[in-house]
């Protein structure tokens, strides 16, 4: 799944958020029904991500740990629509592409 998002605070001085992130990234099923789920409801696991992603600012994702802490989330809200756990559901993200740009 590839996403390009804008991030970071979004104020007057910057209406955009500051930056913008554009990222591919694979979701691991811990069970083969998961994948069967996130099939089933790609286009509204897509919109939260979205909306996961936008919620970080480029200060965190440029933190050491800033990649593990956007992963950590987007496992919680795609297990939380698909109304799953970590042991059901999805239980990992690979980053394979991960280009930050902004201040």
């Amino acid at each position: 799944m590839q996403f390009t998002v804008n991030v970071g605070p979004f104020t007057r001085e910057t209406p955009t958020g500051g930056g913008i992130l554009q990222v591919t990234l694979v979701l691991h099923a811990a069970k083969p029904e998961a994948q069967h789920e996130l099939d089933l409801y790609k286009p509204m696991i897509t919109h939260h991500i979205h909306l996961t992603i936008n919620g970080f600012s480029i200060k965190e994702l440029r933190a050491p740990d800033g990649k593990d802490q956007l992963a950590d989330a987007i496992i919680e809200r795609v297990n939380k629509v698909l109304k799953l756990d970590e042991k059901t559901g999805i239980d990992d993200v690979f980053f394979t592409s991960f280009i930050l740009q902004g201040n």
